[in-house]
């Protein structure tokens, strides 16, 4: 094995104690493919600075060597020129060499550091039989990702921190803003940009013991500790895989590259096999997905991430997050989920009053009944209520544009006031537990100058206000109401069909401005 991480000079404690803190991770991803300044990711991360402690702080970037953009950008870190010269005499025999150089560095004020190379290179035929069957040129990400193993593992002062195509890894011991000016980070653009404040976990101070973490087109940042990594290493090294950079962190970049590149499994069912929900929880889901759950859990339990954390895995794609989920099993008090952004929240029992007020995106979903003034002021994110739910419910919903738009599916009745004053967004009521119950209170939509509500199997008209239109939904509210109630019923186990072919009628409103007569112009 490489002993880089032994040398004491790479080592550092500073004058800081090695305290626990909390990682800093940062990441953005531009859809539209323009490139974000390197300064403009200094600047988030290091507004975290007090979360990190000066043992590790790194970037990734992604867009960065356009010119090679075909090529496998090697960064090395190097400890002297009898490494160097052992790594590159290794390369020429292994690889083509389009390019090779130092990546550009300042000076770090009382701070000894290794060296910092970038090679771009592809596979090429190897000198013997042997050699072409361990790495075959034909499956080029699997000859790099065996070249960079032997490197960490057999090339004493010699460390691959990143392998990707028209992206790099810059990481190494010191807070945030000092391993930014090191490598001048600001000279970069990238599409995508991840950072980490803070070293890995249990884990020595050591230049390529700091996050990012890559393999590949992959990289992570980890907040947290990675209680399974016994149990994931030896999973990998059944694989093939060296756990050489002694850190948790690493196992989630081998295990992403293991399951999506060599298993050929989506990725979409990554965060699924890292983080799966207890057995109980698969024994209570719709049979689909118990089975899939059970699939996973069975195939790929080794893979399994224990311990609190949060991640941001980057690949050449994009990012993917690991969503917050929040279960509850009790009975929440008023204004859960209120200016929600993001998270899931499923509660097991009844909720109370004001659920989702202001709330902006994300899910809520509740097993049991709601209480008043559901979706106050809601302005994105969805939520689901199997049960009924109290007094106005969407009151002031709004959305903004037409991509940002809130969903309410009720499964139960509504009281009063249903839909006052409603701005925007959709509300499906389905009256399933309906009985002899009424199925809405009175003065159903007061006000309401914006958005849809759907009823399932009719309304009666006496309950409506006047500032409504009922009418019947056409092909395209047809196609949303049956994508919500879907899900609805994935969630809670009904029948879908029977449902929808119950027909449903739609509510809109006559006017944008149903009081506009009553307002005093001024002078």
């Amino acid at each position: 094995m490489s002993d880089i991480s032994k040398n004491k000079q790479y080592v550092s404690f500073l004058d800081d104690q090695k305290d626990a803190s909390g990682c800093g991770i940062f990441g953005i991803f531009q859809t539209n493919g323009e490139l974000i300044d390197g300064s403009v990711v200094v600047s988030a991360i290091d507004i975290m600075r007090d979360r990190g402690n000066g043992l590790g702080s790194g970037y990734a970037a992604y867009g960065i060597y356009p010119e090679f953009k075909n090529y496998y950008a090697l960064h090395l870190m190097i400890d002297d020129d009898l490494s160097k010269r052992a790594v590159e005499d290794f390369l020429e025999r292994r690889v083509m060499v389009a390019e090779r150089s130092g990546i550009p560095t300042r000076g770090m004020k009382n701070r000894k550091r290794p060296m910092f190379f970038v090679y771009f290179v592809l596979p090429r035929a190897q000198g013997t039989k042997a050699e072409s069957e361990y790495m075959s040129e034909t499956d080029a990400d699997e000859f790099i990702n065996k070249l960079v193993f032997f490197i960490n593992e057999n090339i004493n002062g010699a460390f691959v921190i990143s392998s990707g195509k028209n992206m790099g890894v810059f990481k190494g011991i010191g807070y945030p803003d000092e391993i930014a000016n090191f490598f001048r980070i600001e000279r970069y653009k990238a599409f995508c940009w991840t950072a980490h404040n803070r070293f890995p976990t249990n884990t020595p101070g050591w230049w390529g013991g700091a996050h990012p973490f890559g393999l590949l087109d992959w990289t992570v940042v980890h907040n947290g500790e990675i209680s399974s990594y016994g149990a994931n290493k030896r999973y990998l090294e059944m694989h093939g895989y060296k756990c050489t950079q002694k850190t948790d962190t690493e196992v989630i970049v081998y295990l992403s590259d293991l399951i999506v590149r060599k298993h050929h499994v989506p990725i979409e069912l990554l965060a699924k096999i890292f983080s799966a929900p207890f057995w109980e929880e698969i024994e209570s889901m719709p049979q689909e997905q118990k089975k899939l759950y059970k699939a996973l859990r069975i195939i790929y339990g080794r893979a399994l991430l224990n311990g609190p954390f949060s991640i941001l895995l980057t690949f050449k794609g994009g990012i993917m997050a690991k969503p917050v989920e929040i279960i509850i099993n009790g009975v929440p008090g008023n204004d859960l989920g209120a200016f929600m952004e993001g998270p899931t929240i499923i509660v097991n029992e009844d909720a109370q009053d004001d659920i989702g007020n202001t709330m902006s995106s994300g899910e809520v979903i509740i097993h049991g009944n709601a209480g008043d003034v559901l979706g106050y002021s809601m302005r994105g994110g969805s939520i689901f209520v199997k049960g009924d739910v109290g007094y106005r419910a969407c009151i002031h919903m709004k959305a903004y544009k037409e991509d940002v738009s809130p969903t309410v599916v009720i499964g139960g009745c509504a009281g009063a006031f249903m839909g006052e004053y409603m701005a925007g967004g959709t509300l499906i009521l389905l009256g399933l537990n309906r009985d002899k119950k009424r199925l809405t209170g009175h003065f159903l939509g007061t006000g309401m100058h914006g958005g849809a509500i759907f009823i399932r199997q009719g309304v009666d008209e006496t309950l409506c206000s006047h500032e409504i239109l009922i009418s019947q939904p056409d092909d395209k509210d047809m196609e949303k109401i049956i994508a919500n109630v879907k899900k609805f019923c994935s969630i809670f186990d009904f029948d879908c069909d029977k449902i929808i072919n119950d027909g449903f009628v739609k509510i809109t409103p006559k006017s944008k401005r149903p009081y506009g007569n009553l307002y005093i112009p001024g002078p």
